[in-house]
């Protein structure tokens, strides 16, 4: 449905004295007609009398904004305007202001948080017009109500939102403060980035908001442009942003980016100038990020651009170590073909066959046994016993004796009818010939 233009010229249309209430602000002669049909007034009356002293269009909007003015409806709206939008959902903002003039007069909405509540439906539906009138209203009834927080928002992060410049423009114009932070740090420049608006970021950047201003938990709006890939966002933010600025654990926006797989906005970080091996209070680099969630373009990507590739976090760790973890095989061969060092030991001696072994990430296994990686009897036996077979036989091909393979194989098939009962050592028979092979492969070995 298209929206109705706003109509001036009450003084001229009717005569004041009829419809001045006390205490109550002077209505649009859209909202008198609305009100008249509401006091039992015949449409077809109030239709007739306007099309003689009114534009066409008025008589228009009445007749569609009679269908909203039954006791049942008002009923609703003055009840709960909130939901009141789930069932009419063609009403715009010239409608809304009227609806909120008549309770108005109605001497309903009279308290700061049901003002409150008018405002952020106003900001939400983007109705810049009733925004103003409440704004207004609410000042003169000395109501600050511009910078309150309901459900964790203020108004003008609920105008970022949604990029409505106008709201933007008219919320600080009433005294909305730009840097004002919810419950968990966001601010209206966050919400303006989260949701892909850039005017409104432009915007919020010209009338003053802190770039750099990080949340509770240490980020700020680059890291959250990063996280989203939104070149453009980061190129907007560059001028006040801190490049190589840490959350509170340590991370930068590269490192978010990488999480995310954004490799065009790794792109322009690093362009920016942020520092590639900058490790987190793990010792984490971007390399690490992207191997752990087994990003491998990522990782291509971040080596190309100087990553480290075998730098070792707080435990000895690598980004070799993350992907072999999570038995991200692809990624793994990567850094493998990159240069990483297959055998490199962590704090506790142990590698990443260990860990890929352990947590049986057979095809990862594999792919470690062709680069060489070392197998020894400890790998062997722990995996045996997480109950990880398949990673086990994995081990054990192809690249030990002919003696203690043929052991094992006979071994493998009693290992797998005893499942993880294997290291509990009952007394059985079988079991104990399972040690003895065990005990060959360690011979041997």
């Amino acid at each position: 449905m298209s929206s109705i233009p706003p109509l001036t010229g009450i003084t001229e249309i009717l005569s004041p004295p009829k419809y001045q209430y006390e205490d109550s602000p002077i209505p649009t002669l859209k909202s008198l007609a609305a009100w008249s049909i509401f006091q039992r007034n015949t449409l077809q009356d109030i239709s007739e009398d306007l099309e003689e002293k009114t534009p066409k269009d008025v008589k228009r909007y009445v007749e569609i904004f009679s269908s909203y003015m039954s006791h049942e409806i008002v009923g609703k709206f003055e009840n709960d305007p909130e939901f009141f939008f789930s069932d009419y959902k063609d009403i715009d903002d010239n409608m809304f202001l009227d609806l909120i003039k008549n309770a108005f007069i109605r001497k309903k909405f009279t308290s700061e948080q049901a003002l409150l509540k008018l405002l952020f439906i106003s900001a939400e539906e983007g109705f810049i017009l009733s925004m103003k009138y409440i704004l207004q209203e609410s000042l003169s009834r000395g109501f600050d109500i511009v910078n309150e927080i309901i459900s964790e928002q203020t108004p003008l992060m609920m105008a970022a939102l949604n990029g409505n410049l106008d709201e933007i423009k008219e919320l600080i114009s009433s005294g909305a403060t730009v840097d004002l932070q919810d419950i968990n740090g966001k601010t209206a420049l966050c919400s303006a980035v989260l949701n892909g608006h850039l005017e409104a970021l432009k915007e919020l950047i010209r009338l003053g908001a802190t770039v750099d201003l990080q949340d509770s938990f240490g980020k700020t709006a680059l890291f959250w442009a990063a996280m989203d890939g939104d070149l453009e966002a980061i190129k907007e933010l560059k001028a006040g942003a801190t490049i190589d600025l840490q959350d509170m654990y340590g991370k930068t926006a590269l490192f978010h980016a990488a999480t995310m797989e954004r490799t065009e906005a790794i792109k322009e970080l690093r362009r920016l100038g942020a520092t590639i091996d900058l490790q987190d209070n793990h010792g984490h680099t971007a390399l690490f990020e992207a191997a752990y969630y087994g990003h491998t373009g990522t990782v291509k990507e971040l080596i190309r651009l100087g990553a480290t590739i075998d730098l070792q976090d707080n435990h000895g760790h690598t980004a070799l170590f993350e992907a072999a973890h999570y038995g991200h095989t692809g990624t793994v061969k990567e850094l493998i073909k990159a240069g990483a060092t297959v055998n490199q030991q962590d704090n506790s001696g142990i590698t990443a066959l260990f860990l890929a072994s352990l947590h049986g990430k057979t095809e990862t296994v594999k792919e470690l046994k062709k680069a060489r990686a070392t197998v020894n009897l400890l790998t062997f036996k722990i995996t045996l016993a997480t109950g990880h077979y398949r990673s086990a036989l994995a081990l054990i091909q192809p690249n030990v004796s002919m003696r203690s393979r043929a052991c094992l194989n006979i071994a493998i098939p009693v290992i797998l009818a005893l499942g993880s009962s294997f290291f509990l050592y009952r007394q059985n028979s079988r079991l104990f010939r399972s040690r003895d092979i065990l005990k060959q492969f360690e011979k041997d070995s």
